[in-house]
């Protein structure tokens, strides 16, 4: 879960909004490479896999589910772990804000893009589908309140949820999501490079789990569409790896290149199987 969503982020940061091909980036899903514009990539994940980290600790916690109880975990993910990939302007609340509620104060919500979607997978474990996206809807709200950035959350969570628990054939994921999150046309195929929106990615994301033959065709098929491939990598990888029929043909290249810091592949498996427990 978390740990193929760090190796999906690390890999497809590397090729982020990069005119592809490019000079030493090979997209064979075997090895990390640094984003030459960037820096990013070379087996160290972005702002996407910390904050969904960020969110599984709290649902682990019982923390309470309220926007400034959100936002302190927001905010204690990153200032204990700083890291790029975060927009520039939530990257200064968060390395001016002193709890979360402060936060909450320097943050105008109005954004649509995919920072709330990106996060929300693990939320997506709840047994209970309502519940679910009612927490994704809320989580949204403290950076992205808007009706995209809540819809894209919402989808991503129903997505996981309805992967993990085998609730139709996986070729049926679009029309379930516009059952549950109707009006974003998400069984429409995606293609071409993803935007920064919150629904292209989500959408994109989907489109790719429908069609992968396994986890390392999820990386490839992200980054082959281009522009936000990190994002989409992720959401599509958190996704993919709690769906019993696609299987995880990963090779030990990209575990084993995956950082081994305090908050790397060991913290993540960690909290990894305390996530599994939630299903």
């Amino acid at each position: 879960m978390l740990v193929e969503m760090a190796i999906a982020d690390a890999y497809g940061a590397a090729f982020e909004f990069i005119q592809f091909p490019a000079p030493g980036l090979t997209n064979n899903g075997d090895a990390y490479h640094l984003n030459p514009e960037t820096g990013l990539g070379g087996g160290r994940y972005t702002d996407d896999t910390q904050m969904a980290l960020a969110l599984a600790e709290h649902i682990l916690r019982g923390a309470p589910e309220t926007r400034v109880a959100l936002a302190d975990s927001f905010l204690n993910a990153y200032q204990r772990d700083k890291r790029p990939g975060y927009s520039r302007r939530f990257q200064r609340a968060l390395d001016t804000a002193e709890s979360g509620e402060h936060l909450l104060s320097l943050i105008e919500p109005t954004s649509d893009r995919s920072g709330a979607a990106m996060r929300a997978g693990p939320i997506g474990l709840y047994r209970d589908l309502s519940h679910a996206m009612e927490l994704a809807s809320l989580q949204a709200s403290v950076t992205h309140d808007t009706v995209e950035g809540r819809a894209s959350a919402s989808a991503v969570a129903a997505m996981v949820h309805f992967l993990r628990y085998g609730l139709g054939n996986r070729k049926a994921l679009g029309q379930f999501l516009d059952d549950k999150v109707p009006g974003f046309s998400w069984a429409d195929d995606w293609t071409g490079p993803t935007s920064v929106r919150g629904v292209d990615c989500v959408r994109a994301a989907a489109t790719i789990v429908r069609r992968a033959t396994g986890l390392v065709d999820v990386l490839r098929r992200a980054v082959a569409l281009g522009g936000d491939t990190d994002t989409v990598a992720a959401i599509a990888m958190f996704a993919a790896s709690v769906c019993a029929d696609l299987p995880n043909d990963l090779p030990a290249s990209l575990y084993d290149g995956l950082e081994q810091g305090p908050f790397g592949r060991a913290y993540l498996e960690g909290v990894d199987r305390e996530l599994s427990a939630l299903a």
